[in-house]
């Protein structure tokens, strides 16, 4: 923030936190969950529209949130999360966030 001789001023853009507030508002411990990186970009993606927020890309997302997520709940992201699929097909494989889930979002599946 500084001001020039002309009396304008310039407001330097505040840093995106829109992770942080989709962690605050939307992400919650849930004994037993996995929050798999793919739902909670969607949740993410979801929570910026409906807040006419500008999302973060992807890989920056899953920086930003991982991040938010080892300081707020002591949790990182794994890589070798176990999920169900459903009509008794082999499990998948892959990276999420086990004991956190995504509160009711209007919009997702």
């Amino acid at each position: 923030f500084f001001s020039a001789p002309n009396g304008m001023k310039r407001i330097e853009p505040v840093a995106n936190i829109s992770h942080k507030m989709f962690a605050e508002q939307l992400v919650e411990l849930q004994q037993g969950a996995v929050l798999t990186a793919p739902d909670a970009y969607q949740g993410y993606f979801i929570f910026c529209r409906q807040n006419q927020a500008i999302p973060l890309r992807r890989t920056q997302f899953k920086q930003k949130f991982t991040d938010e997520t080892l300081a707020r709940w002591g949790i990182g992201m794994r890589n070798d999360l176990v999920v169900p699929r459903k009509n008794n097909e082999k499990p998948t494989i892959c990276q999420g966030w086990q004991g956190l889930g995504l509160r009711a979002l209007a919009g997702m599946n």
